[in-house]
């Protein structure tokens, strides 16, 4: 029997940091690095490098199966749509992750081809393409995601994915 995972469409959704390298402390703010837009600051550079460290840790929790590091690296009012469905609070995202996690499987990956920090420095986004194999299939697509810094770490608050074909 093959496992219902809605959510595999939505765990699909992010983030692994790979292949995206630190700006440039001395790049300008319209420069663009292998599609990370840096500024003329170190804090811009840190503040992408906390994010795809974050993303890094969401793929890591997936592949984990960790509900707990999953529901930690998301805001308490986090919205996810996926192309089965979406979830609108911690509690949703919980559901679904077990469900997904019922798979005979669970292999995500996740690289983050750009990522953008507002000039405040406590908004961003990023887009990624994923792909996720359950043992019964796999599929593959893209996501963008935006991140809130609360209390002085990058969440997520939104993602979108989709699944490709």
């Amino acid at each position: 029997m093959r496992a219902t995972l809605p959510l595999s469409a939505a765990v699909l959704f992010t983030i692994s940091c790979a292949g995206v390298p630190s700006a440039s402390p001395s790049a300008s703010a319209s420069a663009s690095a292998n599609g990370a837009t840096v500024g003329t600051s170190v804090a811009r550079a840190d503040e992408q490098a906390a994010i795809r460290a974050q993303s890094e840790a969401f793929t890591r929790a997936v592949n984990a199966r960790d509900l707990e590091t999953l529901a930690a690296l998301h805001t308490t009012d986090a919205v996810i749509k996926y192309p089965d469905g979406a979830v609108t609070d911690v509690a949703g995202m919980r559901s679904e992750w077990s469900n997904a996690f019922g798979a005979p499987s669970v292999r995500f990956t996740d690289a983050i081809t750009k990522i953008e920090v507002a000039s405040s420095g406590d908004i961003a986004w990023d887009y990624s393409r994923w792909s996720l194999d359950t043992g019964d299939g796999s599929r593959g697509g893209g996501a963008t995601r935006t991140w809130r810094k609360v209390g002085g770490v990058w969440k997520i608050s939104t993602n979108v994915a989709w699944q490709d074909g």
